[in-house]
C-alpha cells in the first residue's frame, strides 16, 4: 500500500508502523483541528473588546501572557473590532482599551479555544494508533493527543494540558462574561502557554526524564520548532535535553514539517552520529493520506502526490477525514 522511499513519507509511515519510536509532536501535529498563530492570539483581544460592558478605572498589571498577547496585538484598530473607523478628528482608543483588559481574561479564553478540539471528531492523530509501542512527548495543550492514543502509547503532556470541559460552549459564555465583568479564571492550571521553558522548573524536569530514560529505534519531530519565535526557541531546556541524551543517538531522525530546513540544520550540527531526514510535509495532510493508503483508496497514487492534490484543493488546514472526491 506503501510505495517504498529510503527518507521519503512511505518510509516514515512504515517506521512508524513497525519501530519503536520518540515523537515530540508540536502544534503542527494538531494542524486542522487545534487553532495555533495570529487568529488565536489575537482572538483574546478583540472579544474582550466586543463582549466588555465597561471598564476598569485603573490599569492593571498584566502577565506575561497577556503582555505577549498585547504586543501581537498593537496594530488592531477600531476597525477591526467593529468594521467601523472612527470619525475624522477622534482618537481610536482600541490600545488604549485592551490594555484595561482582566489579567485572567486572555488566559482563559485561550484555554477554551485550545480545548474546543477535543469536542470535534475529526482526529490527526489517528495514525498512531498503528504505531508500535511508543513514547509520545506531547507539547499541545489540547488534549488530542492523550485522548485519541493515551490507551495505547504514553502520552506526556510536557506544557501541561487543559481539561475537556473548558473547550464546552457553556465554559466560553461563562468566560465572556464572568471572565471580563469580574475578572475571574475559569480554572487554575499549570500551562506553560507560550512563555520560555526554564531549567528551574522541576515539573518540566519530572516530565523530560521520561524522554531521557527512553530507548527509541528512530526519533520523529512533527510540526514542532522548539517554540521558535524568529529570534530564540522558547523551549531551550527541551532540546538540550533530545540533545545532550541523544548526542550518540545513531537512528534516524524525521523531522515533519512544511518547511523542515532550519531544524535540520539545526539537528544535524548537534545530533552529529544520527541521520536527520526532512519530510516536507504537512501532517494532518500526510496522517489523511496514511489512512486513504490504509484502506486501500489511493489507487496507485504515490502520498506524496496525494498530499499535493489535497493541498491543491484547498485542505491545507484540514484534519481527517476530509471532505474529498474518492472517484
Amino acid at each position: 500500500m506503501l510505495s517504498p522511499s529510503k527518507s521519503g513519507p512511505a518510509a516514515f509511515l512504515r517506521r512508524l508502523c513497525t519501530g519503536r519510536g520518540l515523537y515530540l509532536l508540536g502544534a503542527g501535529a494538531s494542524a486542522g483541528e487545534a487553532p495555533f498563530g495570529s487568529a488565536l492570539l489575537r482572538g483574546p483581544l478583540v472579544d474582550f473588546l466586543r463582549h466588555a460592558h465597561s471598564f476598569s478605572a485603573t490599569r492593571p498589571e498584566q502577565p506575561p501572557l497577556s503582555r505577549l498577547l498585547l504586543e501581537a496585538g498593537a496594530h488592531l484598530t477600531s476597525f477591526d473590532i467593529d468594521g467601523r473607523t472612527p470619525r475624522p478628528g477622534t482618537e481610536d482608543l482600541t490600545q488604549e482599551l485592551l490594555r484595561l483588559m482582566p489579567p485572567n481574561f486572555p488566559r482563559s479564553y485561550l484555554m477554551h479555544k485550545l480545548a474546543e478540539a477535543s469536542f470535534r471528531r475529526r482526529a490527526s492523530h489517528l495514525p498512531f494508533r498503528f504505531a508500535s509501542p511508543s513514547l509520545f512527548m506531547n507539547y499541545n495543550h489540547d488534549g488530542l493527543a492523550g485522548g485519541v492514543i493515551g490507551d495505547m502509547h504514553p502520552v506526556i503532556s510536557v506544557h501541561g494540558s487543559i481539561d475537556r470541559w473548558i473547550g464546552a460552549p457553556a465554559s466560553l459564555d461563562f468566560i465572556l462574561s464572568a471572565g471580563i465583568d469580574y475578572g475571574l479564571a475559569i480554572a487554575a492550571d499549570d500551562l506553560l502557554m507560550l512563555e520560555p521553558e526554564s531549567y528551574a522548573d522541576l515539573d518540566l524536569a519530572r516530565r523530560l526524564l521520561s524522554m531521557a530514560r527512553f530507548r527509541p529505534e528512530f526519533i520523529a519531530i512533527i510540526g514542532y520548532s522548539f517554540g521558535w519565535t524568529g529570534q530564540r526557541h522558547n523551549d531551550a531546556v527541551s532540546l538540550d535535553c533530545l540533545v545532550d541524551h541523544y548526542r550518540e543517538f545513531v537512528g534516524p531522525v524525521f523531522v515533519v514539517d512544511p518547511h523542515p530546513e532550519r531544524l535540520e540544520e539545526i539537528l544535524s550540527e548537534r545530533l552529529h552520529a544520527a541521520r536527520i531526514l526532512a519530510l516536507p510535509a504537512r501532517w494532518n495532510l500526510l496522517a489523511h493520506a496514511f489512512l486513504e493508503a490504509r484502506a486501500g483508496r489511493l489507487h496507485g497514487r504515490t502520498l506524496n502526490d496525494y498530499c499535493s492534490k489535497l493541498y491543491d484543493a484547498g485542505l491545507g488546514e484540514t484534519a481527517y477525514p476530509l471532505p474529498i472526491d474518492r472517484n
